[in-house]
C-alpha cells in the first residue's frame, strides 16, 4: 500500500510540475509613456518583481515579456527624470496577452532624482548609445543642434567661428555622420564643415546617438554613427496642449522665441504644429567683437495624424531658413595680410558690434515634405510605406569688386526624393523580432549660371536604391541584434573645365553595411554591451569634384576625381553599472580601422587669387585608424550630485601621420544641489561646472597655425519649475565660460584668425500647458 500511494503522489506531483512548466507560456506587454503628452519613453525599465525579469522599452515605448506564469505580480517602470511607479498586474492564461499603458509623471520627479544627464542605450538594447531627453532638452531650447548634442557622451562639435557648428562623434562627422529627423534622414548640402545642420532641434521628444550601423533603414551606408531626433507621438487629448518658448543670450545679444501646439480632433485625427525664429548680433571674444559674426533663421513644422485600428498614417512638411555671417578677419587680401593675420594675436578686422549681415555670409533654406503610413494585416503582420521630399537652397556670398557682394558666389539647390517600404512579420510569442525595408532615392544637385564664377560643385544627379534587415532576439538576460544593408548608387556629374571645357564623369558603386550587436544584463544593475559593425560610403560632392574658394572656410578646396569608396570596421564595446539613489558609471571604447579612408590635407602654401590669400587643402585617401574611450560617472554625495565625464580619440594614417580635425582630450565636472518642493514652486536646481580641454600635440605638419594651448572654462546654472495657470512654467539661467576666458579651440576651423565668444549669459523660459 506504501509503495502504491507513493508511485501516486509521484505522478501527481510530475503532473502537476508539467502542467506548471506547460503553464507558464503567458505573456505581458505595454507601453511607457508621458503622462503630460503621451509621448513615448524610450528606454524605460519595466521590472517584474515577482518573476525577477526586466525588459528595456524600444524608440515607441514599448515593452514585452515572454514565458511568463499566470497569477499576480508587481510591475516597476521606472526612467530617467521620472518619478518610478509600481503598478499591480495580473499575468494571464496561455494565449493571452495583458496590454498596459504605463504613464510617468515627467514634471515632478526633476528633483526627486535630481540628476540630469545623458542616459545610455536607448537606441537599441545592444548599442552603445545615449539618449537626450526631457529636461536635457528643456536646458538647451532654442539652441543649435550641435549645442544640443554636445551633452551626449562622445560628441564633440566642429565650429566656423562664433555661429556655425556641426556635431562630431569618435572623430567622424560631416557627410559620414547621418541625422535623422522624424524617421527620414536629412538630405542637403553635407560636404562643409561649415554647413550648419537644417534641423532645429525645438519640441523633440528626444535625441538619440547610434553608434555602428544600428541604424540601417534611415538610408545609405555611413562609416559614421547616427544622430535621431523622435517626434512626439501622435496627441491623445482633445484638449488643446503646447509649450510657449522665449529665450536670449548676453554675448551675441540672441532673442529667440518658438510655440507649439498639439491636439487630437476626433477619434481618429490629431495634429501638431510649431514655429520658432531667433536672431543674433556680432559675437564676442573677451578683449574683441567678432565682426561679422551675426545670424538668424527661422523654422516651421505641421503634422497631420490619422489612425484606426488596422491603418495609421501622417503628412507632415518641415521647413528652416537661416543666415549666418562669416569672420570678416578671415577674408585676406593678399599674402602679406595672410601672413600678418595668422601670426596676430587679435584679428586685422575689428568693427561695433551690429545685426548686420555682410558679405562673406551663407543663407540657406530647407523645404520637407513627408509622408508614411502603417497597415496592419489579417495575419498580425504589418506594412509600412514612407515617402520624404526635400529641396535645399544653399547660397555663398564672397566679398566682391563693383557693387557685386549681393550676388551669390555660389548657389545651389538640391532636391531629394526618397521611398521607403517595410514588411514587419507577425511573431508574437517569437524570439526574434525584426524589419525589412526596401529603399529608393533620386538626387539632382543644380547652380545657377548667372553667379559670375566657376561652379564650386557641378551639377550632379544621383540614383541609389537599397534593402536592409534588421532583426533581434530579447532573451531573459541576453539581447541579440543583427542588422545588414546592400545599396547601389549612380552618380553622374558635369564638370566645367579651365581649358577642357565640360567634362562628363559616370560613376556605379556598391555599398553596404552589417552590424552584430549583444548585451549582457546581469544583477544589481550591471550590464555589458558590444556591437561590430562593417559599413562603407562613396565620397561626397566635394571630395571629388570641390574646385575653387570654400568663402565660408575661407580656403581653397581641391577634389579628386578617382577617390575610390571608403571602407571602415568598428568594433564597441560598453560597460555600465547603476543603482537606484547610488553610483550610475558608464564606459564605452572602440576602434574603427579605415581602408580608404578620405581626408583632406593643407599644403604648405597658399596660394593668391583674384578674390584674395587663401590656405589650400586637397582632398587625399589612405588607410587610418581612429580609437577611442569615453567615460561618465553620476554620483550622490550628500545633499549633492556629482556628474563628471571624459573622452579621448586617437586618429592617424597608416604611417602615423596624424588625421586632421581629432578633438584634443576632455574631461568635466559638475556638482549639482535641487530640492522637489510640495507648493506653487515644484522644485529649483543650482550647479557649477568646469570643462578642461587639452592641447591636441598631434596635428598635420602644414596647418596654417600650430594647434592652440589647452584650456579650462567655468559654467553655472539654475533652474526652476512652478505651476502657473493650466500649466508649467520652466526657467533656466546659464552662464558659460563663466570666467570670461580668452582661448582658442582646436575644433575651430576660423580658430587661426579669432578667438572663441568671452562670457555668455543664457535664459530660457518655457511655459508647458
Amino acid at each position: 500500500m506504501r509503495v502504491a500511494i507513493l508511485i501516486a503522489l509521484t505522478a501527481a506531483a510530475t503532473r502537476v510540475a508539467s502542467g506548471q512548466t506547460e503553464a507558464c507560456e503567458a505573456s505581458l506587454s505595454g507601453v511607457v509613456v508621458d503622462e503630460h503628452d503621451a509621448t513615448a519613453l524610450a528606454g524605460a525599465t519595466a521590472y517584474l518583481l515577482g518573476a525577477d525579469r526586466g525588459a528595456f522599452a524600444e524608440p515607441d515605448g514599448s515593452f514585452a515579456f515572454a514565458g511568463l506564469c499566470p497569477g499576480p505580480d508587481t510591475l516597476r517602470v521606472t526612467h530617467v527624470g521620472c518619478l518610478p511607479l509600481q503598478v499591480p498586474v495580473t499575468i494571464g492564461a496561455p494565449g493571452t496577452t495583458s496590454p498596459l499603458r504605463v504613464a510617468l509623471e515627467h514634471h515632478a520627479e526633476l528633483l526627486a532624482g535630481i540628476t540630469v544627464h545623458a542616459h545610455r542605450n536607448q537606441t537599441g538594447a545592444a548599442d552603445v548609445g545615449a539618449t537626450l531627453s526631457g529636461e536635457q532638452l528643456d536646458a538647451t531650447a532654442g539652441a543649435e543642434l550641435a549645442d544640443v548634442v554636445e551633452a551626449l557622451p562622445g560628441v564633440r562639435q566642429v565650429a566656423t567661428g562664433a555661429n556655425v557648428g556641426r556635431p562630431l562623434v569618435d572623430g567622424l562627422g560631416g557627410a559620414r555622420l547621418q541625422v535623422v529627423e522624424g524617421g527620414t534622414a536629412l538630405a542637403s548640402q553635407d560636404w562643409g564643415d561649415e554647413h550648419a545642420l537644417e534641423i532645429d532641434p525645438f519640441a523633440a521628444a528626444n535625441v538619440q546617438l547610434a553608434r555602428a550601423g544600428a541604424t540601417v533603414r534611415y538610408g545609405a551606408s555611413r562609416t559614421g554613427a547616427t544622430l535621431v531626433l523622435d517626434d512626439p507621438a501622435a496627441p491623445t487629448e482633445r484638449k488643446l496642449h503646447g509649450e510657449a518658448l522665449v529665450h536670449g543670450a548676453s554675448n551675441d545679444r540672441t532673442v529667440g522665441a518658438g510655440l507649439s501646439l498639439y491636439q487630437r480632433l476626433g477619434e481618429r485625427w490629431g495634429y501638431r504644429a510649431q514655429v520658432a525664429a531667433r536672431s543674433s548680433a556680432d559675437a564676442a571674444a573677451p578683449d574683441y567683437v567678432l565682426s561679422n559674426t551675426a545670424a538668424r533663421g527661422g523654422s516651421a513644422k505641421a503634422r497631420l495624424y490619422y489612425a484606426d485600428t488596422a491603418l495609421s498614417f501622417d503628412l507632415g512638411y518641415r521647413g528652416f531658413a537661416s543666415e549666418a555671417g562669416i569672420l570678416r578677419a578671415a577674408h585676406i587680401g593678399n599674402l602679406t595680410d595672410l601672413e600678418r593675420a595668422l601670426a596676430s594675436d587679435r584679428p586685422l578686422v575689428i568693427e561695433p558690434r551690429s545685426r548686420d549681415i555682410e558679405a562673406p555670409r551663407q543663407a540657406v533654406v530647407h523645404h520637407w515634405v513627408s509622408a508614411n503610413a502603417a497597415y496592419r494585416l489579417a495575419d498580425g503582420a504589418a506594412l509600412r510605406l514612407a515617402y520624404a521630399g526635400q529641396l535645399n537652397d544653399r547660397r555663398e556670398y564672397d566679398v566682391r569688386r563693383a557693387g557685386r557682394s549681393a550676388i551669390p558666389s555660389l548657389d545651389l539647390d538640391l532636391t531629394t526624393h526618397d521611398v521607403r517600404a517595410e514588411y514587419v512579420p507577425d511573431r508574437r510569442g517569437g524570439a526574434w523580432l525584426g524589419t525589412w525595408g526596401v529603399q529608393g532615392t533620386s538626387q539632382a544637385n543644380r547652380n545657377d549660371p548667372n553667379t559670375g564664377t566657376r561652379a564650386f560643385i557641378p551639377y550632379y544627379d544621383v540614383g541609389a536604391a537599397g534593402l536592409y534587415v534588421e532583426e533581434r532576439h530579447v532573451g531573459e538576460r541576453w539581447t541579440v541584434e543583427t542588422a545588414a544593408r546592400l545599396d547601389f548608387r549612380h552618380t553622374r556629374a558635369q564638370l566645367t573645365g579651365l581649358t577642357e571645357g565640360i567634362v562628363a564623369v559616370d560613376r556605379a558603386e556598391w555599398t553596404g553595411a552589417a552590424s552584430l550587436g549583444v548585451a549582457r544584463f546581469a544583477p544589481a544593475g550591471h550590464s555589458l554591451r558590444a556591437r561590430l559593425a562593417y559599413a562603407s560610403r562613396t565620397p561626397n560632392p566635394a571630395e571629388r569634384f570641390a574646385d575653387g574658394v570654400h568663402h565660408a572656410l575661407a580656403v581653397i578646396e581641391r577634389g579628386d576625381t578617382s577617390l575610390g569608396v571608403e571602407h571602415g570596421l568598428k568594433a564597441v564595446v560598453g560597460y555600465g553599472v547603476g543603482r537606484e539613489g547610488g553610483l550610475e558609471l558608464h564606459a564605452a571604447g572602440f576602434v574603427h580601422g579605415f581602408r580608404d579612408f578620405i581626408y583632406q590635407l593643407p599644403l604648405p602654401e597658399p596660394e593668391l587669387t583674384v578674390r584674395g590669400a587663401f590656405p589650400v587643402y586637397e582632398y587625399r585617401q589612405g588607410d587610418a585608424l581612429l580609437a577611442g574611450v569615453d567615460i561618465d560617472a553620476h554620483a550622490p554625495l550628500g545633499p549633492l550630485q556629482l556628474a563628471a565625464e571624459a573622452g579621448y580619440v586617437y586618429g592617424a594614417l597608416r604611417g602615423g601621420d596624424p588625421l586632421p580635425d581629432i578633438a584634443p582630450w576632455r574631461a568635466a565636472a559638475q556638482l549639482t544641489y535641487g530640492r522637489a518642493l510640495a507648493g506653487r514652486w515644484k522644485d529649483y536646481r543650482l550647479g557649477l561646472g568646469v570643462e578642461h580641454v587639452g592641447r591636441q600635440a598631434r596635428y598635420p605638419d602644414d596647418l596654417p597655425r600650430a594647434a592652440p594651448p589647452a584650456y579650462t572654462l567655468a559654467r553655472a546654472e539654475a533652474s526652476a519649475h512652478l505651476a502657473a495657470g493650466p500649466g508649467t512654467l520652466g526657467l533656466h539661467l546659464a552662464v558659460a565660460n563663466l570666467l570670461d576666458v580668452t582661448y582658442r579651440d582646436y575644433l575651430d576651423r576660423l580658430r587661426f584668425y579669432a578667438a572663441r565668444p568671452g562670457r555668455d549669459v543664457r535664459l530660457r523660459a518655457r511655459y508647458e500647458f
